[in-house]
Formats: structure tokens, sequence, C-alpha cells
């Protein structure tokens, strides 16, 4: 199996927070920005979906957003 090369991909937070990640796929990029907000024990049900370059990922028991950029695309809404 080939392995990926890291991409670079911008998180937004809930509260405006902009995580800068390397990681080879988005779902790879959320989860450890979520881990590194301390977000991820806390996910009991995680609904994703893409909106253009964007990956919105609704913390439906939390009620919270989280938005995921691809660094290429040019992050249009993250404080990049």
């Amino acid at each position: 199996m080939r392995e990926q090369s890291a991409r670079r991909w911008v998180l937004l937070a809930p509260d405006g927070t902009a995580l800068h990640i390397r990681a080879p796929n988005w779902v790879v990029a959320l989860g450890a920005g979520m881990g590194r907000l301390g977000a991820l024990e806390a996910v009991g049900r995680l609904v994703c979906r893409r909106i253009d370059n964007t990956i919105v990922a609704d913390d439906v028991s939390a009620q919270r957003r989280y938005l995921l950029f691809s660094a290429k695309a040019g992050a249009h809404g993250a404080a990049a």
C-alpha cells in the first residue's frame, strides 16, 4: 500500500481558532485538529458534508460547527 503525502489543512474551530494541520486527507486532518482542541473525546455524533472546497463538520450533540479547508484551496473564509 502506497503512503499518501501530507497536505496542508486549516481547521476553523467554533471559537474562531484556526489550526494549521498536515495530514494525508480530510478525515485525518479533522481528527487531528479536533484532538488538538481537546474536542474529540466529547463528540457524540459528528455529521460531515462537503460544500464546495469546505468540509463542514457538525458536532450534533454539542451543537458546534468545525470548518476544514485545504490550505491549497485558499481557505477563503478561514483567517489563515
